[in-house]
């Protein structure tokens, strides 16, 4: 079964939040080849999205899922690349 239009939308948003989710998380640093290549790929969103917004409603639902994507690939490095500080690392100062 093929997403619609507005199901690939509402899958951006998912995952966008979850990216959020794991660059605010408090104990957790992210190695900065991580973050520049996650930076990379968001930034292609960003514009693939305002190309889409530009073009109306000609656009293929092909071009939505290279969005999502782009955005799992960055969720990836992001989740698969990030370290968990433990409190016993923490120094009390």
């Amino acid at each position: 079964m093929e997403l619609t239009k507005q199901e690939r939308l509402n899958r951006i948003v998912d995952l966008a939040d979850s990216i959020l989710e794991q660059l605010v998380e408090d104990r957790t640093e992210f190695r900065a080849k991580d973050l520049k290549q996650a930076a990379e790929l968001l930034a292609r969103c960003v514009k693939e999205i305002a190309k889409l917004q530009s073009h109306g409603t000609g656009n293929t639902l092909y071009e939505y899922e290279a969005v999502i994507n782009k955005l799992r690939v960055s969720y990836n490095i992001l989740f698969l690349g990030k370290e968990k500080k433990t409190m016993a690392n923490e120094s009390v100062s």
